[in-house]
């Protein structure tokens, strides 16, 4: 499936979306960078039909984000 990458809000220290998905082509990931994480949701649900499964990884303070901002 695609990964989708996003910027950590409010935290000056994250690696752009755009670094990370880049990152991800040169190693033969299937990555393009997304606004937000609602962004990304919806841009991987719209791919095709069907259940999908998200993971949130890389940093607590992103798992933090969307814990409060998603519920």
């Amino acid at each position: 499936g695609q990964v989708r990458t996003v910027t950590i809000p409010g935290e000056p220290n994250s690696i752009s979306a755009e670094d990370a998905a880049e990152a991800g082509r040169r190693v033969g990931v299937d990555a393009a960078a997304s606004a937000s994480v609602a962004d990304a949701v919806k841009a991987i649900a719209a791919l095709s039909s069907g259940p999908k499964t998200f993971l949130i990884c890389g940093s607590l303070y992103l798992v933090g984000t969307v814990l409060r901002d998603h519920g």
